[in-house]
């Protein structure tokens, strides 16, 4: 819309880059917000929400939030109910999760389940990426992976390639068997 010359607004704001929270921040943020609802996070968990999701803010502020909701006033937060609100709010999205791969041809969901696995991937036209995830061809994976970028279900960060919705990774890696997190806790 801001960048078409074609649209009506082309060039009619200000872009301003939005960088991540500093962790600090966030934690002494959050940590405030814990204490005054009396409910015993700690530190810990709510750093390792912020370095799984990597800062993004709705990622962390969604599980802080399904923290809050899970844990009883002075109930103290463990790696179980922590690993219990990342996915129960990864399931509620289960549906609209379906619905996505529903409308994904064969080899789009073998490429996106491949990736999902892996967490991010690189050199994903190789013999070895290709054999490992038993796809069909590196030219078929090269086709699915391309669209999968343009429907926005992909990324591409340099030469890795990632689930671009979080939620979306971890629900594929739990539904299909690898590790749900993207982590140990």
């Amino acid at each position: 819309m801001f960048f078409s010359a074609s649209k009506p607004f082309y060039q009619s704001a200000v872009l301003l880059p939005l960088d991540v929270i500093d962790k600090d921040e966030y934690i002494k943020f959050a940590s405030k917000l814990f204490k005054k609802g009396k409910k015993n996070v700690g530190n810990t968990f709510i750093e390792k929400a912020y370095d799984i999701f990597e800062g993004h803010t709705f990622y962390v502020q969604s599980i802080l939030n399904q923290l809050f909701s899970d844990l009883d006033e002075g109930e103290k937060c463990t790696n179980k109910i922590f690993e219990k609100a990342i996915m129960n709010r990864v399931y509620s999205f289960e549906t609209l999760f379906s619905e996505i791969l529903n409308l994904l041809s064969d080899r789009q969901k073998e490429c996106l389940y491949a990736i999902a696995k892996e967490g991010e991937a690189a050199n994903i036209t190789g013999g070895n990426f290709v054999k490992k995830h038993a796809l069909y061809s590196p030219a078929s994976v090269q086709t699915a992976v391309r669209q999968l970028l343009d429907k926005e279900i992909l990324t591409k960060n340099q030469n890795l390639y990632s689930v671009y919705d979080r939620f979306f990774a971890i629900w594929l890696r739990a539904y299909f068997g690898a590790t749900g997190l993207p982590y140990q806790a």
